[in-house]
């Protein structure tokens, strides 16, 4: 399955869902060697934003063996800001704070503190405080639920270059680019990088970036990285947190603002799936509607305020167009398992009616409702006296690895859900 994913990946236009997947059902077999393999292989792709990705998932697994020197390198590499400025809390009370306009957006609290959510607050250097290019605000703004906070930072450029500033947010999140609104989102959602891509013209020397993240609970995250329009690294443009150039860059952009939007095209996470989407007909579109519903899932690319969420409705849509698919229902009951246990039971038992040796979809029956494990207890024990259960989870261990969650189900280390 690995190997599969691996080549698609190198090749066709699902490259970034089909990365998503892979990093999916490593969360469920749990098999570090082959997906590490995997990545190296996928991090040489033609498409720029499926090596960026299979690059950063390769830093996460570094930064959690503990290389992090490693890991951080590569996440600088990859354009992520790690350095700047940053204020807050300020008041988002019931969503609120992402339509207001608080102080720093004009630049003040670089001279004298101004008036926070409950205290003074002013600028501080985020030097040290985001290494692995991803901002936990609410670790250093109190009180940190129902908040917003600002990031500062330029982006030095060496000439005028055109280019995608891609971001990622719990919750709300404003974008200002040399003093120019330029994207806003009001949205219930995890952050994950590049959930968001705005185009935008680097003008020669210092530019402003400015972000303000809203959210509504106690976490608060931010990502914000720099890339060429279709991904990839730009030459010789980086990111700068220093006070004095932070500040400058405000007292600039006050004096001429950019006035005019970017409109070059850029490269988005979902371009190559959607496509895939809008063409494709019968089983072969309910894959890509998998797919689809796993890359939306993992990044984050919807708000949870909307029901069904779209991987559920995309999971259901793939379910009706093949029925007989078991990894597709598994995967539906999977999603819908904390809204309605009852519709995950049923489609697990739908799964294990197409196929009676689906091991994932026996292992979820028996543990996640405990109200039914001794009947899934029972089913393994008469399926491991008829012998079926030796050959069910060789199968299924050539296909996807699945016995190696069985043994940490049975208390072994690793993860054992799937995301």
């Amino acid at each position: 399955a690995y190997r599969r994913q691996r080549q698609m990946c190198i090749r066709d236009r699902l490259a970034l869902a089909r990365l998503y997947r892979m990093n999916n059902l490593d969360r469920l077999v749990y098999q570090p060697d082959r997906v590490d393999a995997a990545l190296a292989r996928i991090a040489d792709a033609r498409d720029p934003l499926v090596r960026d990705h299979a690059r950063y998932f390769a830093a996460r697994r570094q930064r959690r063996r503990g290389d992090l020197d490693a890991s951080r390198a590569t996440v600088r590499a990859l354009g992520f800001l790690t350095t700047g400025q940053w204020i807050g809390p300020f008041d988002n009370a019931a969503g609120r704070g992402h339509g207001e306009v608080y102080p720093p957006e004009v630049g003040a609290g670089f001279d004298e503190p101004v008036r926070g959510k409950a205290h003074l607050v002013e600028w501080r250097s985020l030097e040290g405080l985001a290494p692995d290019g991803h901002v936990e605000l609410s670790h250093f703004n109190s009180p940190s639920n129902e908040a917003t906070a600002y990031v500062a930072a330029v982006i030095e450029a060496p000439r005028r270059t055109n280019a995608a500033l891609r971001t990622g947010s719990v919750d709300q999140l404003r974008v200002f680019v040399n003093g120019l609104d330029v994207f806003s989102i009001d949205s219930r959602r995890d952050a994950h990088p590049d959930q968001d891509a705005v185009p935008i013209v680097l003008e020669a020397g210092d530019n402003l970036v400015l972000l303000k993240a809203s959210w509504l609970d106690d976490a608060g995250r931010v990502f914000a990285r720099i890339t060429a329009p279709s991904g990839g690294a730009l030459p010789d443009v980086r990111w700068v947190g220093d006070r004095d150039r932070v500040r400058a860059a405000f007292e600039r952009v006050k004096d001429r603002p950019a006035t005019k939007p970017a409109k070059h095209r850029i490269a988005t996470l979902t371009d190559g799936v959607e496509r895939a989407a809008e063409r494709a007909k019968g089983t072969a579109r309910a894959q890509v509607l998998a797919l689809r519903a796993d890359l939306f899932a993992i990044a984050s690319l919807y708000d949870r305020r909307k029901l069904p969420t779209p991987p559920e409705a995309d999971l259901e849509a793939a379910v009706r167009s093949d029925p007989a698919d078991p990894m597709i229902r598994f995967f539906y009951a999977h999603r819908v398992r904390a809204r309605d246990p009852n519709l995950a039971l049923e489609q697990w038992e739908a799964t294990l009616r197409s196929d009676p040796g689906f091991v994932p979809a026996l292992l979820e029956q028996r543990d996640a409702l405990p109200g039914r494990r001794n009947e899934g207890r029972h089913r393994d024990e008469r399926a491991r006296r008829g012998g079926e259960t030796v050959r069910q989870r060789a199968r299924c261990a050539r296909e996807l690895g699945v016995e190696q969650a069985h043994e940490r189900r049975d208390g072994g280390p690793g993860p054992s859900r799937v995301d």
